[in-house]
């Protein structure tokens, strides 16, 4: 790698890491909202279904409250299961509940984004 090649990818690196420092976003912000090209609904459900994991998922949806959860329907569909998965998703208070839920329901939200995060950086 040439000198100017060192450069760039060392401003590229500061930049990043002084982006990650300044961050008001989860995963970077343990309190913060989800970071924005991961807050869709449709993507954050997907990761659910690839862990298959959608039955814990309801579960914990209609048995466990956080700070800023929407009202649950009598009947949790896919499109009311999906917002309660981002507002969960956005919320430090469900993020806490889950590391302490099942296993797989915490895999699935704490690192397949995670790991999404990093393939995109």
């Amino acid at each position: 790698m040439n000198h100017s090649c060192m450069e760039t990818a060392t401003l590229e690196l500061d930049t990043l890491r002084e982006y990650i420092e300044n961050s008001d976003y989860y995963p970077f912000l343990e309190r913060g909202v989800l970071i924005p090209f991961l807050d869709d609904e449709e993507l954050l459900y997907d990761f659910y279904l690839k862990a298959n994991c959608k039955r814990e998922l309801k579960q914990f949806c209609k048995r466990v409250n956080w700070e800023g959860k929407p009202s649950v329907p009598r009947v949790v569909d896919e499109p009311a299961l999906m917002a309660l998965l981002r507002s969960a998703c956005n919320s430090y208070d469900a993020r806490k509940k889950l590391e302490k839920y099942k296993n797989l329901l915490r895999f699935a939200l704490l690192m397949i984004p995670l790991t999404y995060i990093c393939s995109e950086l």
